[in-house]
């Protein structure tokens, strides 16, 4: 997290402001680890429902620039990835996650739904219900999208693309670690740039 500049520690002092060295790298892990258990209360109150993460997993997402929480699979090739490095994927930044979270959205679209994505479809693949709670998760995307059930997802409308993969970060990461950083929308945009060269 130190390398994320402007982004913030569980919602408080702001990482620039974290002095690294004098902490040590040990301290500040046993920090974000610590906080592995401790759940987005703000998130829950904001929204009415938790989020994927509790406060240190969102904080771990974004150390490993990945903040829709891609899983590793070694098959996959994708531009901007790190060495193997946990059962997440690792990017180089947050630009080339989402051009990955976007592609693989574009496979569903086509591959397995056959053009006929919803987000109760889509969500239920990207966050299966034996791992998650994936009824809070599409009522997420459903209420802050203006989508309905049954509204059939283009992946070509970059427009709500980026307003699906921003819930979906969200989500992913939890309020706390998404307003520790102010942008989201650009590097979203990017990402699906890259993703469409």
């Amino acid at each position: 997290l130190s390398d994320i500049e402007g982004m913030t520690l569980g919602g408080g002092a702001r990482a620039g402001n974290i002095d690294t060295e004098l902490l040590g790298d040990f301290f500040y892990d046993t920090i974000v680890d610590s906080l592995v258990g401790v759940t987005d209360t703000l998130h829950a109150m904001i929204f009415g429902q938790e989020s994927k993460a509790s406060v240190g997993e969102g904080i771990k997402s974004l150390q490993r620039y990945n903040p829709t929480n891609i899983r590793y699979d070694a098959k996959n090739d994708w531009i901007g990835r790190l060495p193997k490095n946990g059962e997440f994927e690792n990017f180089i930044d947050n630009p080339h996650a989402f051009s990955a979270t976007y592609n693989i959205l574009r496979t569903y679209e086509k591959e397995h739904f056959k053009f006929q994505m919803t987000v109760p479809k889509m969500i239920s693949r990207w966050a299966p219900p034996q791992e998650n709670d994936t009824k809070s998760y599409i009522r997420h995307v459903l209420s802050s999208t203006g989508l309905s059930e049954t509204d059939i997802i283009d992946t070509e409308d970059l427009e709500l693309m980026k307003k699906i993969i921003r819930v979906m970060t969200l989500h992913e990461v939890g309020y706390n670690s998404f307003m520790s950083y102010d942008e989201w929308d650009e590097d979203i945009e990017e990402g699906i740039g890259i993703a469409r060269k």
